[in-house]
């Protein structure tokens, strides 16, 4: 019976641990890949459009 007990106190350290390793992990993951990324893609898109609104009132402009 002892080692009944023991037994499901270690599964229950060991779930707990990985748990919270796969939760660091997906908080690593996303603060330092997705994040970022994310931010790049949001840089190149506002970037793209202040260009396209260049060029649309230069058009306007030498009309």
């Amino acid at each position: 019976m002892d080692q009944v007990i023991l037994s499901c106190v270690v599964w229950t350290v060991v779930i707990l641990v990985s748990a919270a390793f796969l939760k660091g992990l997906g908080n690593f993951l996303f603060e330092e890949i997705i994040e970022p990324y994310q931010l790049w893609r949001a840089e190149v898109k506002a970037r793209r459009e202040r260009i396209k609104a260049e060029r649309e009132w230069q058009a306007s402009r030498t009309r």
